[in-house]
């Protein structure tokens, strides 16, 4: 009798006390926390009170839940502000040339007013720049090639100087050549005057065809749409040569 009434006790008190039911902690009951005072279970593990508000905010003693990621938008600024300063863009005589006579659209007062802001410079690399006058260079020229008067060429050119305006370089920038009164600058421009037609005195058993050739000069240019660069020696190609080519000896 008294064996059975220890065991009675005993599973009267494990019903009376949750933490002996296997299926208790798994839905536990809130914890009632009130701000500023300890509960009873403070050493044992940690109370936190949520409250409604953003993800991630709690309230209580321990560490708190780390927040979720907050995305942020940036509102960038103008893409204006990262373009480069307005250059010169091709103009419309350089459609079919590398380079434009002076013209209308030569920008010549912002051309001297650079020139002014770079005297000494554009003085000094003119000087190198030019040993002998241009005109002088012309005269050499004609007294010394007169032999192109006596005979033919297989492919015939026009010769001229030319004094450009607008010219591209060999990065593919469009600059304005310093041509003014007081610094002139003048290239002599070489074209066929039959490009892509037959060579002349060719037998006809050559596929030939007159091609032109080009060469590199050095100018002196600026930037009109950006003061703040010296002028500075530039290189361009110019047409130099009329050329007759052929096409690997084919007999046809």
């Amino acid at each position: 009798m008294y064996v059975v009434a220890l065991a009675w006790a005993c599973v009267t008190s494990a019903l009376a006390d949750p933490r002996a039911d296997p299926l208790a902690d798994r839905n536990p009951q809130p914890t009632k926390v009130v701000l500023g005072q300890s509960t009873p279970e403070e050493d044992s593990k940690t109370a936190h009170l949520t409250v409604p508000g953003p993800v991630g905010v709690s309230l209580g003693v321990g560490v708190p839940v780390p927040p979720l990621p907050v995305e942020v938008h940036v509102t960038h600024p103008p893409s204006s502000l990262f373009l480069s300063p307005p250059g010169p863009s091709r103009p419309g005589c350089g459609s079919s040339e590398k380079y434009c006579l002076i013209n209308s659209d030569y920008p010549l007062d912002k051309v001297n007013a650079i020139i002014d802001r770079y005297y000494n410079n554009v003085l000094h690399l003119y000087n190198d720049l030019y040993r002998f006058p241009p005109h002088d260079i012309m005269y050499h020229d004609n007294r010394t090639h007169g032999y192109r008067h006596g005979g033919h060429f297989v492919c015939e050119s026009a010769v001229q100087y030319v004094r450009p305006g607008w010219a591209q370089n060999i990065r593919g920038e469009w600059v304005a050549v310093i041509n003014t009164d007081k610094y002139p600058q003048s290239v002599r421009v070489e074209s066929c005057k039959y490009r892509g037609k037959r060579c002349e005195f060719l037998p006809p058993c050559y596929k030939s065809k007159c091609v032109q050739r080009h060469t590199y000069v050095k100018l002196l240019s600026v930037d009109p749409y950006r003061p703040e660069y010296k002028p500075t020696v530039d290189v361009f190609e110019i047409p130099s040569a009329c050329s007759c080519f052929v096409e690997d000896f084919i007999y046809y």
